[in-house]
Parts: structure tokens; sequence; C-alpha cells
């Protein structure tokens, strides 16, 4: 995947909070808040890529889909949120 400089990151009012990046693989977050709360997206985000590297791994049409995905009830919590 070739970096794009997300441009529109700029314009994002960012007074009184700290902002700070997380990056993992494809996922490239911006979050700004009152404390830095960097440790725990990265987990976060490391936790929920990995139930979503899995699910595809098993059904890889998910990834690429543009129609409704039927339900999944033994899918992980993110999944069937993103369902």
């Amino acid at each position: 995947m070739i970096y794009e400089e997300r441009i529109y990151r700029s314009l994002i009012n960012k007074d009184n909070l700290i902002s700070y990046n997380v990056k993992i693989n494809e996922s490239d977050l911006l979050i700004s808040s009152d404390v830095n709360l960097a440790d725990l997206a990265e987990k976060s985000l490391i936790k929920h890529r990995h139930s979503l590297e899995a699910y595809i791994k098993n059904h890889p049409e998910f990834r690429t889909t543009l129609l409704p995905f039927p339900e999944d009830n033994l899918a992980p919590l993110i999944i069937r949120e993103m369902i």
C-alpha cells in the first residue's frame, strides 16, 4: 500500500488536546484526547486487527465485498458490528 498524506488531518481543531498517531500495517489513526492514550489505543488496535485478520483469513470475501455481508453470530464483536 502506497502512503498517501492525509491532508484533512491538518484541518482538525486540536486546541487543548494531545494528538498522537497509532499505526499498524494499513491502520493509521490520528487520535486527539485530553490525556495521552497512545498505549491503550495501540493495544486496542492490535486486538481488533487480529480479530479482523483472523476472520478475513477464513472469510476472504469479507475484505473486499461491497454488498451486505450475511450475519455471523460466531464472528468477533467487531465483525458483527461491521456487518
